[in-house]
């Protein structure tokens, strides 16, 4: 098994248009050594918090079922609280 934790954590910046929509950027980061998670994605909330949201496909009445999803809300924050001091190391994300 490989190093635990979160690690190889990669933030790509979102157009302009995206950011007036609260995007922020892609996110792609590894779980454990073990496992590569792609095209999550950090938000600014309306209230200025930053929140990742995991991909979801939409069905065409508009429901959301993403594709993958932490089971364990420690786990989530865990990984939110990874990228966030990624953020914050690169200079922030306004």
């Amino acid at each position: 098994m490989g190093r635990r934790g979160i690690s190889r954590i990669k933030l790509t910046p979102c157009g302009e248009a995206d950011r007036a929509r609260g995007l922020r950027a892609y996110v792609s980061f590894d779980v454990d050594g073990e496992w590569r998670f792609d095209g999550v994605t950090l938000r600014r909330t309306a209230n200025g918090d930053h929140r990742i949201s995991f991909p979801a496909r939409k069905s065409r009445g508009g429901a959301e079922f993403p594709h993958i999803v932490p089971l364990v809300n420690s786990r989530r924050q865990e990984i939110e609280d990874a990228i966030l001091n990624h953020l914050a190391q690169a200079g922030g994300a306004s």
